[in-house]
């Protein structure tokens, strides 16, 4: 489990959000996509635009923050 935090601001709406719980190794949703986001765990994370999260992904390194363009990514995997 990573400890901490993933923020993002939904890039369907613009709404600042939070994923609290975040385990390794499992591909999670990020409800209406990322247009921005902060990694603040203690884990590396890679952002997909799949739900398989086997698209070729983004990472985003253990308290880093990122912009993104569409398409928006919107499945993370931590560790």
């Amino acid at each position: 489990m990573a400890e901490g935090d993933f923020f993002y601001t939904r890039a369907d709406t613009g709404a600042e959000s939070v994923l609290g719980l975040t385990p390794n190794g499992k591909c999670l949703p990020i409800p209406g996509g990322a247009s921005q986001a902060l990694n603040n765990t203690d884990t590396d994370a890679q952002l997909f635009t799949d739900s398989s999260c086997t698209s070729d992904g983004v990472a985003l390194g253990s308290r880093q923050s990122a912009d993104f363009s569409a398409p928006f990514p919107a499945f993370v995997r931590f560790g």
